[in-house]
């Protein structure tokens, strides 16, 4: 029980955190492979394939033709976005709830792993804190 509590905590402060994160870079906040993803969910939509339209490596380019085969990256976060979409959230949206609930279902698998082996919640509250607190897994 008392276990629930820090989690409860830390996964709030995570959400506060990923919003206050989210409003300050005015999310989303599209990198050059989001543009990619966001290609590569619309072709899937479109019906045509796992392919982008916006070749960005130098082994796209190499081919001379669009699109190219999407082979650079897994295609789960893309296909996860085209799933969104076609419920009527907007590719870039999508891509931003899919790396929110990343963010915090890994803070919950960090909890759920470390209380498995033991660990004392007092530390693992710590671990949250950096996780919540690290710039780049807030990107």
């Amino acid at each position: 029980m008392h276990s629930r509590v820090w989690i409860g905590g830390s996964l709030s402060i995570a959400l506060v955190a990923t919003l206050l994160f989210a409003r300050s870079v005015h999310a989303p906040y599209l990198t050059n492979d989001a543009y990619q993803y966001i290609d590569v969910a619309r072709s899937f939509n479109a019906g045509e394939c796992v392919c982008t339209h916006v070749a960005h490596f130098d082994e796209q380019v190499a081919t001379g033709r669009l699109p190219v085969e999407f082979t650079h990256f897994p295609p789960g976060y893309p296909l996860l976005m085209a799933l969104l979409a076609r419920i009527g959230i907007s590719f870039d949206m999508a891509g931003l709830v899919i790396s929110a609930a990343g963010f915090l279902i890994t803070l919950w698998l960090m909890w759920d792993i470390g209380l498995t082996l033991g660990a004392e919640p007092w530390a693992l509250g710590i671990l949250s804190l950096l996780w919540v607190g690290n710039s780049h897994a807030l990107l």
